[in-house]
């Protein structure tokens, strides 16, 4: 992996201006199923997304390959493409604001997972799946932990360079529950609770204590009545408000289903580009904030 300072060193002829953002990310994945302990699965990924401008035009391109070698290819295929762009821009790329920025970020851990030996973090998956077992009519029950370590790095011609270091844990238990035809799920987390942070996460999140309970809730919701209709006001989880500000807010503002590039994949959308700037998103009483150090793709909608 290429790991100098200078991007003037792989800049091809005639690029004007040029970034590299290279990322690489470890996961691990453990879960407990019913007791057994599932295949445990771990992954690196490895990549870099270019950005370059040339005259009005600008590009991108990417590449697993982040040595020096494969970044000079791929900040070339960007030219070519930013070269063609430029003859139909939609706005003059030469006009962009752009300041060098320079630092480094590192989440916040107090206990590191390292700490941890594989055979102690399957030991917690163990003794949750384990207290989920609370009624015969619980049918299925699983544990799991996605442990993901990212490393990004940035750099411009500009001369920015930005490091970030991001310890994500992301605790999940499902408790599945069925009698007489009927099946309930109680889930706690579902990524909806991924956090920065290490082992202490699990006691910040309640995963811990709450796999009991979340059984018998599951237990109980096949006697419970249906939810009634009507008009009336909802309290979202934190995992179902991401989904709610994904699908209702995200998608509609993401410029390539506006401009109809993804009209084939995934539709377009209501939403103009003579919208922008005034245009109400929701009634008054919305109001969307975004925490600019939290990192994921809902941090692109601010």
């Amino acid at each position: 992996m290429w790991n100098g300072n200078k991007l003037s060193e792989l800049m091809p002829a005639g690029v004007e201006w040029a970034s590299v953002r290279i990322l690489e990310e470890e996961t691990e994945n453990l879960s407990v199923r019913r007791d057994l302990l599932q295949p445990v699965r771990r992954k690196t990924d490895r990549g870099a997304m270019v950005q370059v401008r040339v005259g009005r035009g600008q590009a991108y391109a990417a590449t697993p390959d982040t040595s020096a070698n494969g970044l000079r290819k791929a900040l070339q295929r960007a030219r070519e493409l930013a070269e063609v762009a430029a003859e139909h821009a939609l706005f003059d790329a030469e006009k962009i604001a752009r300041s060098a920025r320079s630092g480094r970020y590192q989440s916040p851990v107090r206990t590191p997972w390292a700490q941890l030996s594989l055979g102690a973090r399957v030991e917690i998956l163990h003794s949750i799946c384990k207290s989920l077992a609370v009624d015969p009519r619980i049918v299925d029950r699983e544990a799991s932990l996605m442990l993901t370590l990212a490393r990004h790095r940035l750099l411009d011609s500009d001369g920015s360079v930005v490091e970030q270091e991001f310890s994500l844990t992301s605790p999940d238990i499902v408790a599945t529950a069925h009698e007489g035809g009927q099946t309930q799920r109680r889930s706690h987390g579902l990524r909806g609770y991924c956090r920065q942070g290490g082992v202490e996460v699990l006691e910040e999140v309640g995963f811990l204590q709450e796999g009991r309970e979340l059984a018998e809730e599951a237990v109980a919701l096949l006697s419970a009545p249906e939810a009634p209709t009507g008009k009336m006001e909802l309290l979202l989880a934190p995992d179902q408000m991401m989904l709610q500000i994904h699908e209702s807010i995200g998608h509609p503002l993401e410029l390539d289903r506006i401009l109809g590039d993804e009209r084939n994949f995934a539709g377009t959308s209501f939403v103009k580009l003579d919208m922008f700037g005034h245009y109400r998103y929701g009634s008054e009483l919305l109001n969307v904030t975004f925490d600019p150090t939290v990192p994921g793709e809902y941090a692109s909608y601010a």
